[in-house]
């Protein structure tokens, strides 16, 4: 199974019974699954048809729904009991985490899970932010656990919108045992920007 936690550019508003259910965090994709549901971005509904690329007979996947506008506190120790409730019903569990999704992943690198994960961070300021950081406590972790396999897909800084205008790239962070690698400027004959990052991991996970 691979669980996609987006980040704070979904705009989707939660109503309070749908961020309280657990049964709605995790929304599993089928074939008859309605974009306008989710998302009303274009650039999003992009990366979403990119991922039900993944939807394999061998695949399931599936999007972890989170409340963006806060902390990623709560939805960390959620998606955790989550991962560890299902974890014997999967041969593999694979995360991707995207711009602010991929802090959610980045709390959990350092925890235990009940079986190995694979773990994908892409264009996400892992090294945090004031705001994260006072308001939040967020901490990157110095190092990952044993259990995980973890890579983090960087942007080109200059190109991504979430960062350019940054004084440092948020998103350069040394967490022994994360495989980071750096992305091309350029994707498909366009400009490789933060939410088309989505579209060029689905080309990679879909080659490998």
């Amino acid at each position: 199974i691979i669980f996609y936690l987006y980040g704070s550019q979904y705009k989707k508003v939660f109503t309070e019974a749908e961020i309280n259910s657990i049964d709605y965090k995790v929304r599993v994709i089928g074939s008859n699954i309605k974009l306008d549901r989710f998302y009303s971005n274009i650039d999003p509904i992009i990366a979403i048809k990119d991922l039900i690329e993944l939807d394999k007979e061998e695949n399931r996947i599936a999007f972890f729904r989170w409340n963006t506008s806060g902390c990623p506190n709560k939805a960390t120790e959620e998606l955790y009991t989550i991962i560890n409730a299902q974890a014997e019903n999967y041969q593999k569990i694979t995360l991707i985490g995207h711009s602010y999704g991929g802090i959610i992943l980045a709390k959990l690198l350092n925890r235990d899970f009940a079986k190995q994960l694979e773990m994908h961070i892409v264009a996400s300021g892992i090294s945090g932010d004031p705001r994260l950081n006072s308001f939040c406590g967020y901490r990157p972790p110095n190092k990952i656990s044993s259990n995980i396999t973890a890579f983090h897909w960087m942007t080109q800084k200059h190109l991504d919108g979430s960062f350019k205008d940054l004084k440092t790239d948020t998103q350069i962070q040394k967490i022994r045992g994360v495989s980071a690698v750096r992305l091309p400027e350029e994707y498909k004959g366009n400009t490789l920007s933060h939410n088309r990052s989505i579209s060029w991991l689905v080309d990679f996970l879909n080659s490998n």
